[in-house]
């Protein structure tokens, strides 16, 4: 556990979280899936345990109770997490979770996820999870989300998918910043573009507005910035992100919050942890 009067907060994508094959809403069986060993789950407990955040949001979880399992598993190796959130959007096999010490105050839903590219209505695939927490530092809200990936669309442009996506998040940020009376506000995710790309310039928003986001610089204790490597292509990018308000940047303790390269995440994902702390 932190020290009194501080929160330290682990975003980390879990590589298809699977532990039961997905099945629709409608009962109609989906595509299998591979499902997460005893082993890979046995190295996410450890990697959650070496880390012990107070708060912990996750991208790629499945959709059949997953959260729920892992809410167990980790209580069972000492890491009692009573508080949980979970959101979905129109990925059948995917989905967001939150987990935490403190008590969720509140949730957010976002006002609007849908958007048209040129060829299509789409809608933000994975949802948007919004939550506040009562924390040791007053309230705390956390926005998490999971952007469309890099891979082709048959019937889409993923670039202008996940440009949307990105649109209607920044949306719902500037909302929540300017009409729901939140101010120390963290946005983590996996935005699956890199770091000038105009998804992540649009995430930050305009310099020198009240809703602008400090993107955070974290970096791995051997000084590498990338946090996914696609282990086909041999490709290491850095595609998650954790953004800060204004009223939360002066509360983030740099020299402890980094790239968590030195654990063992490989075995199980393929992408590396992020943590930050606050005081």
């Amino acid at each position: 556990m932190a020290l009194a009067e501080e929160v330290t907060g682990v975003f980390w994508n879990l590589q298809n979280f699977f532990l039961k094959q997905p099945v629709a809403p409608n009962g109609e069986k989906l595509k299998p899936v591979k499902l997460k060993s005893e082993k890979e789950i046995d190295d996410i407990i450890q990697v959650i345990k070496t880390l012990n955040p107070d708060v912990l949001g996750l991208c790629e979880l499945g959709r059949q109770g997953e959260l729920e399992l892992l809410q167990k598993r980790l209580k069972k190796a000492g890491l009692d997490y009573p508080y949980i959130k979970g959101e979905t959007g129109s990925d059948l096999y995917r989905s967001l979770g939150f987990l935490s010490k403190y008590k969720i105050k509140r949730a957010f839903k976002i006002e609007k996820s849908t958007f048209r590219t040129e060829k299509n209505f789409q809608s933000i695939r994975r949802g948007v999870l919004s939550v506040e927490v009562d924390s040791p530092l007053g309230a705390l809200t956390f926005v998490g989300a999971h952007l469309k990936s890099k891979r082709p669309m048959r019937h889409d442009d993923e670039k202008k998918v996940r440009y949307g996506e990105a649109m209607r998040l920044r949306e719902h940020v500037v909302k929540l910043i300017s009409h729901k009376n939140v101010k120390k506000l963290v946005l983590y995710g996996d935005f699956n573009d890199t770091r000038s790309s105009a998804v992540i310039r649009m995430l930050g928003g305009k310099s020198g507005y009240p809703t602008r986001l400090t993107k955070l610089p974290l970096k791995g204790k051997d000084y590498t910035y990338w946090t996914h490597h696609w282990k086909s292509e041999d490709i290491y990018s850095r595609f998650d992100y954790v953004f800060l308000s204004p009223a939360l940047k002066k509360s983030w303790v740099p020299e402890r919050s980094f790239i968590a390269d030195k654990t063992k995440w490989y075995r199980c994902s393929d992408h590396r942890p992020l943590v930050v702390v606050f005081k």
